[in-house]
């Protein structure tokens, strides 16, 4: 495939999955409460996990520089680039990227908006990858396509907690404290707007809340061509890393734990999963 594909740090992709696939890498910045900020480098994951534990981190966006600087390194190797970024309703990277883009050249650079996070974006990002190489898209249409897959691409998760989503302006600290109070799990889904909904709400233990969101998983009809992929947050959660491993085997998936950038703003303590429906 002589295109070349870049990603931002809202996505899930492994180290290694970023060598096999010749991505380019963008990082959204993990700051902390004094003022400085690190970039959310692909080699930083469960390092970061004690820290994102507070709830006193945030994210920003990458900068102009270091998006221009991405794609001008794949165009060095590709005549054309794709760049998939986090949901344009949770970051301001899409639009800082189009601005970019236009700079360079967008002849040669497209900027498609996922409206996914985490293993979401994976799941997009592989379904455009398999139209292009197939060739049944082009890299003139290749936003047409990407636009069908809003609702389509998706990705399910549970909370055990909703204080990063409170803390992070996701949902009102009223809102989180009646969940607490009520022990409401809301099972989560980002919708073809791009924003982080609620599907369906358990009120109960988690095993009662991970087998309603099983329940939903087995009622999609995944394609076959996209593997999915269950996210699941700290590895010490027993429970949880139970029930990844058993949506694993039984989707054919492969497990990824939540990156620092989407983990400051949901925790650490959840699991769900990403596919690309029929």
């Amino acid at each position: 495939m002589d295109i070349g594909i870049v990603v931002d740090s809202a996505s899930n992709f492994t180290p290694e999955e970023l060598e096999q696939y010749d991505l380019g890498w963008v990082p959204l910045h993990i700051v902390y409460p004094d003022g400085h900020s690190i970039p959310d480098t692909p080699d930083h994951l469960l390092d970061l996990y004690d820290d994102i534990a507070t709830g006193k981190l945030t994210t920003s966006q990458p900068s102009p520089d270091s998006i221009k600087t991405a794609l001008l390194q794949k165009l060095e190797k590709y005549p054309k680039v794709i760049f998939f970024t986090l949901s344009s309703a949770l970051s301001g990277t899409y639009h800082t990227a189009k601005m970019v883009a236009s700079e360079i050249g967008e002849d040669r650079v497209k900027v498609i908006d996922t409206r996914q996070m985490a293993t979401g974006i994976d799941v997009h990002v592989m379904a455009v990858r398999n139209c292009l190489i197939s060739g049944a898209c082009s890299f003139e249409k290749v936003e047409e396509y990407a636009k069908s897959l809003w609702g389509k691409a998706q990705i399910m998760f549970l909370l055990e907690t909703l204080e990063h989503l409170e803390k992070s302006g996701r949902i009102s600290r009223v809102q989180s404290i009646i969940g607490s109070m009520l022990r409401v799990m809301p099972i989560f889904y980002v919708d073809e707007e791009g924003y982080v909904n609620a599907i369906e709400k358990v009120r109960g233990s988690i095993k009662k809340g991970l087998r309603v969101l099983e329940k939903i998983f087995d009622s999609r009809k995944m394609r076959k061509d996209v593997q999915p992929r269950v996210i699941v947050g700290r590895p010490k959660h027993k429970e949880l890393m139970d029930f990844a491993h058993y949506l694993a085997d039984k989707f054919d998936g492969v497990i990824r734990y939540v990156r620092p950038t989407t983990a400051v703003h949901t925790g650490i303590w959840g699991v769900g999963m990403s596919w690309v429906d029929e």
